[in-house]
């Protein structure tokens, strides 16, 4: 793998002059001219782990795993990760605790783009001022950027890839069961989360502005037959500072931005240590068990960009990282849900 040093020297040999914006990041970079970004920069790095609490009777998985041997490391992985684990004892892969390193090799570089409702991305044609300010946008079509791996790996980490494939934003299928019964009239739950998007090197002064800040993450449901529910329009980021008063770029039309409403998912750490996080709807609903012994299962995408819009996403800060953490639950008074701050150590896309 090669270092940092030699990945940015090897990205800028592929530039022109004005480059771009950001992993998880937007839209005023061009097809032309444009930084590129990974999801980490270390080499050996924890990919973005995702927490499901237990203790309300959840349960979390990124794809099928199975195999007869009942060991979790190194079970097949299904072919697609996004086909739903099967509801069975024998499945693997169910568990409270889990990170994308487990399923996924490698993440290849992803280029700023920009979007409104986390569906429709743009990207700049025509970026200028170190890639602040960009006037020409065109539809921004994605690439594969998840390379799977064959067998579950339980100790695996999410590498940088630069031989594949680049893109404009990450997706990750995600799975939740529950064994909680249905209670009374109710037939399904809200799933409710709270996300942690932080800055792997905290408390370091960032001479050129954290780039962290421009992450967005959409939580996206997926329908019954498995695509995605264009209808959810929640963005999420660590930041809502936008260059254009709150907005994002809507269309390929330079003068077609629409107001966004991001749902800052933490806020400054203080003096105790302590965090204090948004917890949210997701928009994605669970049906409850019906009776001991069964599951009820949903299934959604999570999806990660860099916002080019962002106040934080210019080309001279393009080289840092960030860390993605989540926490699922079912109510959002359950107690160890509201307890949670974040884990000890940073991991993450």
């Amino acid at each position: 793998m090669k270092t940092n040093e030699k990945k940015n020297t090897s990205a800028k040999k592929k530039l022109i002059p004005a480059v771009a914006m950001l992993t998880t990041s937007a839209v005023m970079l061009s097809t032309a001219t444009y930084a590129w970004f990974t999801l980490n920069k270390t080499v050996e790095v924890d990919g973005l782990k995702m927490t499901a609490t237990a203790a309300d009777a959840l349960e979390i998985s990124l794809g099928g795993v199975t195999n007869t041997t009942r060991v979790r490391n190194g079970g097949t992985l299904a072919d697609n990760l996004a086909v739903q684990p099967k509801d069975t004892d024998d499945e693997l892969s169910w568990t409270s605790v889990i990170n994308v390193g487990e399923y996924y090799d490698k993440v290849s570089y992803i280029k700023p783009s920009s979007s409104v409702n986390g569906i429709n991305f743009f990207e700049a044609t025509d970026p200028d001022n170190g890639g602040r300010t960009a006037t020409k946008f065109t539809t921004a079509t994605n690439d594969s950027l998840l390379t799977k791996r064959s067998k579950l790996d339980v100790e695996g980490t999410l590498k940088n890839d630069e031989e594949t494939n680049k893109g404009f934003y990450v997706d990750v299928p995600v799975h939740l069961r529950t064994s909680k019964l249905k209670d009374g009239t109710n037939t399904s739950s809200d799933v409710f989360c709270k996300m942690l998007i932080t800055d792997p090197k905290t408390g370091e002064n960032m001479p050129e502005g954290d780039l962290y800040k421009a992450v967005r993450v959409a939580i996206i449901p997926l329908t019954a037959e498995g695509t995605l529910d264009t209808s959810s329009k929640i963005i999420l980021g660590a930041d809502d500072g936008y260059y254009n008063a709150g907005q994002a770029v809507a269309s390929t039309s330079d003068t077609t931005r629409s107001s966004v409403t991001v749902t800052k998912t933490n806020s400054a750490i203080a003096q105790d240590g302590t965090q204090t996080l948004v917890s949210f709807d997701t928009t994605v609903d669970i049906p409850l068990a019906t009776k001991s012994g069964t599951y009820g299962h949903t299934d959604f995408v999570v999806r990660v960009w860099l916002e080019g819009e962002s106040t934080s996403c210019f080309d001279a800060n393009s080289a840092q990282d960030w860390n993605i953490d989540f926490v699922f639950a079912l109510d959002k008074n359950e107690s160890s849900f509201t307890s949670w701050n974040g884990p000890a150590t940073g991991t993450g896309v």
